[in-house]
């Protein structure tokens, strides 16, 4: 197994044509730092041009996902430097577009529970596996800010525009067996499964004739880059409001 040693918070090895990316860090929850943010709008691109790779398996290291940005990026972020905010739009435009972009498939193993920003970057991928006693949300309106981070892309398209709504909107939390009712989630495992059984696709889809799996990801991600136009104002949005005081 190859370690990719380039890399401060992703911890990624490759085995036998399988990139496993794991969110890491090493803060509770795997919590993501600013230099975590970046990186992972450069892995997916960096793995596309590797030859090594045909599959990619992203998973949170341990029993957890991602918690979501540290209190330290979150400080950076309501500081409002106009040179930290323009680096902030640039990266998740990144993680999004790299996602678009990408014609080898992903898979999310999410055996932790997260929301947000990591959330969306676990349901771009092409099949998710989420542990039984996972819940997904996206809390950016209870929160004060407008969702942005690929919610209001991906969201719509897994769910339909109005159960999107209720959910953006409210932040409500969704159990795992909901969200694979709902077609969020490809898949419900019992707790401790998900990485093993991301790892079972990924052996699949290694062993799938390489071109057509690549055009059909291609064919259907244009799907994805219809709504970046919805995803561009919804970043836009949540910069606006970031800072801006609400009486609520």
């Amino acid at each position: 197994m190859d370690k990719v040693s380039s890399f401060e918070y992703l911890d990624v090895r490759i085995d036998a044509g399988i990139a496993v990316v794991s969110m890491a860090g090493g803060r509770p929850g795997n919590a993501l730092s600013v230099e975590g943010h970046t990186e992972l709008g450069e892995i997916l691109p960096r793995l596309g041009r590797d030859d090594r790779v045909d599959v990619i398996v992203l998973r949170g290291s341990g029993d957890e996902f991602c918690a979501g940005p540290t209190p330290e990026f979150m400080a950076r972020v309501r500081e409002n430097d106009p040179a930290f905010v323009m680096h902030l739009m640039r990266d998740v435009r990144a993680i999004v577009q790299s996602h678009i972009d990408l014609d080898k498939p992903v898979v999310t193993a999410l055996n932790g529970t997260t929301s947000g920003g990591a959330l969306a970057f676990a349901l771009f991928a092409d099949i998710i596996v989420a542990e039984r006693h996972v819940e997904l949300s996206d809390p950016h309106v209870p929160a004060g800010v407008a969702a942005g981070d690929g919610g209001v892309l991906i969201w719509p398209l897994a769910l339909g525009l109005l159960r999107a709504k209720r959910f953006l909107y409210t932040g409500d939390p969704i159990s795992a067996d909901e969200a694979l009712a709902l077609g969020l989630v490809t898949e419900v495992v019992e707790r401790g499964e998900s990485v093993a059984r991301a790892m079972h696709w990924a052996q699949r889809l290694a062993a799938t004739p390489r071109a057509p799996l690549r055009h059909t990801q291609r064919a259907l991600n244009q799907w994805l880059r219809i709504g970046l136009p919805a995803f561009d104002a919804s970043w836009a949005g949540e910069i606006l409001t970031l800072n801006l005081p609400d009486e609520r």
